[in-house]
């Protein structure tokens, strides 16, 4: 097998990745609606978003 320097990615390295950004951005754009839509009390789906993308949940979600 050749290393890893060795390899030809041609030209698909950039749309791959392009590629996977962009689905990775349209699953979690899902999964935010969803988790809002399942849990509307007191802004709970909203709440647990923030918890999810913040380091420190506790001081930077309201």
């Amino acid at each position: 097998m050749p290393s890893a320097t060795s390899w030809n990615t041609g030209d698909n390295f950039s749309p791959a990745v392009s590629g996977a950004t962009a689905e990775t951005t349209r699953q979690w754009n899902g999964f935010k609606a969803e988790l809002r839509t399942a849990s509307p009390d007191h802004r709970r789906g909203e709440q647990m978003t923030c918890a999810l993308v913040h380091d420190k949940p506790t001081s930077s979600c309201p």
